[in-house]
């Protein structure tokens, strides 16, 4: 029996059928119906109402839920939409298949490398078998490891930030190098002036200290706001005046709006120019 391919399909059911039924009808009962609906409703804005096996589906749902992995992008609208192409092009592809491709998949990697095309001339050549898809699975690892180094060699550019902003700030800047493949350039477009990320630092801190919660802190909004107009270009999805809630039930709002935010990124880059 193969691990990694199947000789029948599974049946098919559109993404809004699955609005229908609730969550005691699926295997994984982790979820509560909204939560699942939500998730739904996401796919559904990304992908269209397309049809998924109820297995794959299931898969789709439980990424939001994980953890692990090559990279940290594994519910990234760039990553749900490459494995759907995938899952498509190959429906012979088992879920083990799928989540071992999931693990490794970021856009730039198989795009650049040309995974897919990659893919067939090995099915072409080595045909149909589990021995087939390890060998191509090394090969992802091979490329992965190639790629890896010229983003590590990219990252090494953010020393250069390290009199002016936190540590912590630029570690974040090396996570979101090394972990989601943005650029150094990219990043820098979005930087905002030290002096509002070391105020908004300071200000969490204190937060920590008044609720006395210090571990699983979340980040700093200015951290937060970089990360989302990297994804997306734009502050949208932000009131103008962002907020702290901590678990204790405390509300706090942040040192600066959203405009101050988007003023003092078009300061870094007057003065970079300076």
């Amino acid at each position: 029996m193969s691990k990694y391919f199947e000789e029948e399909q599974s049946k098919e059911f559109l993404l809004s059928d699955y609005l229908k039924r609730d969550a005691s009808s699926f295997k994984h009962s982790i979820y509560t119906d909204s939560d699942r609906i939500k998730r739904t409703e996401y796919l559904i804005s990304l992908l269209g109402d397309v049809p998924l096996s109820e297995q794959l589906y299931e898969l789709f749902i439980i990424q939001f839920q994980r953890f692990g992995g090559k990279y940290d992008v594994r519910v990234r609208p760039d990553t749900i939409e490459g494995i759907y192409k995938i899952t498509r092009k190959y429906p012979m592809l088992t879920i083990s298949a799928i989540e071992e491709i999931w693990f490794r998949y970021i856009k730039d990697l198989f795009e650049d490398y040309s995974l897919t095309r990659i893919l067939d001339k090995y099915l072409e050549v080595f045909g149909i078998q589990d021995e087939t898809f390890e060998l191509f699975m090394t090969y992802v690892d091979k490329k992965a490891d190639e790629l890896q180094k010229m983003y590590i060699e990219d990252s090494l550019q953010l020393e250069q930030l390290g009199d002016d902003y936190s540590k912590s700030f630029v570690d974040h800047l090396k996570y979101l190098i090394l972990s989601k493949h943005y650029q150094y350039g990219e990043i820098k477009k979005y930087l905002p002036e030290a002096s509002l990320v070391t105020i908004d630092e300071d200000h969490l801190i204190a937060l920590s200290k008044q609720s006395r919660i210090f571990f699983g802190c979340c980040n700093p909004v200015s951290y937060t706001m970089l990360d989302t107009l990297l994804e997306t270009q734009t502050l949208d999805s932000y009131p103008e005046h962002p907020t702290y809630y901590i678990s204790t039930g405390l509300s706090e709002i942040a040192t600066f709006t959203k405009q101050d935010f988007l003023d003092s990124i078009q300061k870094t880059k007057i003065k970079s120019l300076e």
